[in-house]
C-alpha cells in the first residue's frame, strides 16, 4: 500500500519508474553474512577455545532470534581452552547472521567465545574463523595461511599461548609482552657533544662543557617541561657502542623524538635534532661478540615463536651468567623482537674454534623486559 500512495502522488512519467524500484527493493532477499576475512593469528587472538572437533548432536533452541546448540567430541588436544568448561555451544540459525549450519557427524575447526567472562556458553559462526574440517572435506585457507599448514600455525599458536602464562606452564618458557612496553633498551643514541670526549681518569674532574648543553623534555614535544640537561656524559645511562665510544640508552622511540634514561631510575625525552645516529637494538646486536645474558630462559625455539621450544641444557653451571653465541639475524613477529642465535660450546675468546650446541630463537627480551643478550663492545 505505501508503494501504491506514493505512486499515485507521482506525475505519469515517472510512476512506473517509482514503482518498479520500490517494487525492487521490496523484493530484495535478505543479505546473506558478509565479514572480512581476517589471518589465522587474529581468530586464535579473539578466541576463548579453539579446538577441532566431531559434531555429536545438535538442537534448536526457540527464541527471539532462534538458535541452534551443538555438542562437540574433540578430535584431539584443544589448541586453546578447555572445552569441559563449556556447557552448550551456540551459533545463529539463520546463515545471515552467520550462523554455522552444524549436522551431527561433521567435523570443524572451531573458533568459539564465551558469551560473557567466565560464561558457560560459547558462541562460534562463520565470521570468527570456524570451518568444515577434515579429510573429507575440502579445507578453506586463511588469508595468511593455507590449509595444509593450519594444524602446524596452531601448533605454534598453542605453545605461544601457553608460554605467555607461566602459571599454566611452570619452569617452562616464557614471552614477553607484544611491543616490550617495559624495555630496557630498544638502541643506542649518540650525543656527539657531549659523549665524544675521553674518558678522564679516576683522580681527574671530569671536563665540563658549559657551551654543550642538551635539555631533556617531560614529554616528546617542543616546549614541554625541562626535566634535565645535559653537561656531562655522567648525566644519563650509557652504554658502550665500541671501544670507548659511549651512547645513552633509549627506551622509547615515538618519530622524532627518543625517550632516554637518566639516573636515579628516571627518564626524559630528546629531540633528534640535537642528537647523533641512533643504533636500534635489532641491528647492534647481530654478528657481534656476543653472548647471551641471565635474562634468557633457557629455552630455545626452531622459528620465531612457532614449533616447540627445547631447553638447551646449558644453564646448569652454577655462578655462570653469559652464554656465548653467534645472532646471525634478527625478526619482529607480531611485535615480539627473536634473535636467530647458534648457542656455543665456548668463547671464542678462549682460542680455537668453539662448536654450535644448538641453534634457533630466542626473544630478545625477557617477560619483564630485561635484555636476553648483549655483545662485547671492547671485543676479547
Amino acid at each position: 500500500m505505501a508503494a501504491e500512495r506514493l505512486a499515485a502522488r507521482t506525475h505519469t512519467p515517472l510512476r512506473f519508474l517509482v514503482a518498479s524500484l520500490l517494487a525492487l527493493l521490496l523484493a530484495r532477499p535478505t543479505l546473506a553474512c558478509r565479514c572480512v576475512p581476517q589471518t589465522l593469528d587474529h581468530y586464535f587472538e579473539r578466541a576463548d577455545l579453539v579446538m577441532v572437533a566431531r559434531t555429536v548432536s545438535t538442537r534448536i533452541v526457540k527464541g527471539s532470534p532462534d538458535f541452534r546448540t551443538a555438542e562437540f567430541a574433540p578430535v584431539q588436544e584443544p589448541y586453546k581452552g578447555d572445552p569441559k568448561s563449556i556447557v552448550a555451544f551456540a551459533t545463529h540459525l539463520s546463515s545471515a547472521s552467520c550462523g554455522v549450519p552444524v549436522e551431527a557427524g561433521q567435523m570443524f575447526l572451531i573458533f568459539a567465545a564465551r558469551d560473557e567472562p567466565g560464561g558457560t556458553t560459547a558462541w562460534f559462526d562463520s565470521c570468527n574463523g570456524t570451518r568444515p574440517f577434515g579429510p573429507d572435506v575440502k579445507v578453506v585457507d586463511f588469508v595468511d595461511t593455507p590449509a595444509e599448514k593450519i594444524l602446524l600455525r596452531l601448533e605454534g599458536l598453542r605453545t605461544a599461548n601457553a608460554v605467555r602464562d607461566p602459571s599454566a606452564n611452570p619452569g617452562g618458557p616464557r614471552l614477553p609482552k607484544p611491543g616490550h612496553p617495559h624495555a630496557e633498551l630498544i638502541g643506542l643514541l649518540e650525543l656527539v657533544t657531549v659523549l665524544n670526549l675521553d674518558e678522564p681518569g679516576a683522580s681527574s674532574p671530569p671536563p665540563r662543557l658549559p657551551s654543550a648543553v642538551i635539555e631533556v623534555m617531560a614529554s616528546p614535544e617542543s616546549g614541554a617541561a625541562v626535566v634535565a640537561q645535559i653537561r656531562l656524559p655522567t648525566d644519563i645511562i650509557t652504554r658502550e657502542l665500541d671501544y670507548e665510544r659511549k651512547a645513552a640508552v633509549v627506551l622509547e622511540q615515538r618519530a622524532a623524538w627518543y625517550r632516554i634514561a637518566l639516573p636515579h631510575d628516571r627518564s626524559g625525552w630528546l629531540s633528534a635534532r640535537l642528537a647523533g645516529p641512533f643504533h636500534p637494538f635489532a641491528e647492534l646486536i647481530v654478528n657481534r661478540l656476543s653472548y647471551l645474558t641471565a635474562h634468557w630462559d633457557g629455552w630455545i625455539w626452531p622459528d620465531p615463536g612457532a614449533g616447540n621450544p627445547v631447553n638447551a641444557n646449558v644453564k646448569q653451571s652454577e655462578g655462570r651468567h653469559e652464554y656465548p653465541v653467534n645472532v646471525r639475524g634478527t625478526q619482529d613477529l607480531a611485535g615480539t623482537l627473536w634473535l636467530q642465535v647458534e648457542i656455543l660450546s665456548a668463547s671464542p675468546c678462549e682460542g680455537g674454534s668453539p662448536k654450535t650446541v644448538i641453534s634457533g630463537w630466542v626473544p630478545a627480551y625477557s617477560p619483564e623486559g630485561k635484555l636476553t643478550a648483549w655483545f662485547y663492545s671492547r671485543g676479547c
